[in-house]
């Protein structure tokens, strides 16, 4: 289990700035588990701060907590005291000489104490002008922090001096937590856990990735067995709606009207709930290169792989006939690995760019004519050039390679990109290749 901390510099970067340009209000959101909090603790180690963690109480609970936060500061701070509101309280922190105040996991004061909102706007619209202060306000729930801290009406709209949301760490990095895996078993990796920190530290590279699905989501008590139900309870009012969506979408229903067929629910209501589900960074659109309908794809790899494989051996796992359930893991996952990997080289395209693999590009997408399909084309309509990526979850040999680069400028004319662009080219992503110049794979990008 690694416990390093990697590639959030942008991150730290936005933080030191705020600090300089204090007073300030800084909102720090994202998903579940994706390392705020390491974040914020790796921010406060040059600085002397309270950190605080709300807790799912009532108001008043928190506040008494905050209070315990700075006392572990502040030697006898609050002493005698009960505060009845947060703006009270940090008017008399900032007193207390305290510069730097980070309150993690805010969104669960918002939900059971909502008043919390208008304490603050009250704070920071009369007080925090007047100090050298620094407010960090952190939250997993990224619907409420949208919501309820940063969204248009609510109390705190316009105030923030700063943002950051914190997204899952790409592929590139994962060899800083696996350095004993080798790049297609750190792909593969991503392809499964995602880029979320929590999970990767929890991978053990002495194994193979299968016995590490077993170990950490398959078996009972396994510490991320119920992670995407706990993640849809916590998020939205209704999970099983949205379960029964993201179920739809891993069996093959991306367009709207399918998902909305598949999962039972009214069309108007699906776009609803497809758009809280893109707005949380679960599920996608992706546009066609050209055209208006779109399809949908689950983006978060974790939740896409508990989907598309772990559900359906739900059954076989509730028993405990965990061979059972992991033979059919097996047989499934290079089959899922080959449709992941098409969303691992999305994720790959600055690295592939910065190395010269792929041209400079304004647009990019999947392109799809009358049951002809380029898994990722990009163009660059300023200079007239345009590329056909295909994707290959395989070792290829030179015949294959030979087969796709012929299947690639076939469908380049018949998609007229030979007629629309002076240029054209093409690129394999492949797992593995004998090597040719077309073809990239995980080892060739040191990943």
């Amino acid at each position: 289990m690694s416990d390093v901390f990697v590639d959030r510099e942008g991150e730290l970067g936005i933080l030191a700035e705020a600090w300089s340009a204090r007073p300030s209000l800084v909102v720090v959101y994202g998903r579940r588990r994706v390392g705020k909090t390491r974040l914020l603790k790796e921010f406060m180690r040059g600085v002397n701060g309270v950190y605080y963690l709300s807790r799912l109480t009532d108001h008043s609970d928190n506040l008494r907590g905050l209070v315990a936060a700075v006392g572990r500061v502040v030697k006898g701070f609050g002493v005698g005291k009960e505060y009845v509101s947060i703006d009270a309280l940090l008017r008399d922190v900032w007193g207390s000489g305290v510069e730097l105040v980070v309150i993690d996991e805010f969104t669960y004061w918002v939900r059971v104490a909502p008043r919390v909102m208008s304490e603050l706007q009250l704070f920071v619209d009369e007080f925090l002008p007047r100090t050298r202060m620094m407010l960090v306000l952190c939250g997993s729930l990224i619907g409420v922090m949208e919501r309820d801290v940063l969204g248009g009406g609510a109390p705190l709209y316009g105030r923030r001096s700063f943002s950051i949301k914190v997204e899952p760490l790409k592929p590139w990095v994962l060899r800083e937590f696996l350095p004993k895996y080798g790049p297609v078993e750190r792909v593969a990796t991503y392809a499964v856990f995602g880029g979320v920190p929590h999970y990767l530290r929890l991978v053990d590279d002495s194994v193979d990735l299968v016995e590490n699905i077993e170990r950490l989501i398959v078996r009972k008590g396994s510490p991320l067995k119920d992670e995407v139900e706990f993640m849809l309870r916590e998020e939205f009012r209704n999970p099983s709606v949205y379960g029964r969506i993201l179920r739809a979408i891993a069996s093959g229903a991306t367009t709207l009207g399918k998902i909305a067929e598949v999962a039972g629910i009214p069309r108007t209501h699906a776009i609803a709930y497809l758009d809280n589900l893109r707005r949380v960074g679960m599920v996608d659109r992706r546009n066609p290169l050209w055209g208006r309908k779109g399809t949908y794809v689950i983006r978060d790899y974790f939740m896409n792989f508990h989907y598309s494989v772990i559900e359906r051996v739900r059954n076989l796992t509730e028993l405990e006939m965990y061979e059972d359930a992991m033979r059919e893991v097996r047989n499934a996952l290079p089959n899922y690995l080959g449709r992941a990997f098409e969303e691992v080289v999305r994720d790959l395209l600055p690295i592939l760019r910065r190395r010269g693999y792929v041209i400079p590009f304004t647009k990019v997408g999947k392109v799809l004519k009358k049951g002809v399909e380029v898994d990722l084309a990009l163009v660059n309509e300023g200079t007239g050039e345009a590329q056909l990526i295909e994707v290959k979850w395989s070792k290829l040999k030179q015949q294959d390679i030979t087969r796709c680069l012929r299947d690639l400028e076939r469908k380049a004319e018949y998609l007229g990109f030979t007629k629309r662009f002076k240029c054209v080219k093409y690129l394999i992503v492949a797992r593995e290749s004998e090597g040719d110049e077309a073809v990239v794979t995980p080892t060739d990008l040191g990943l």
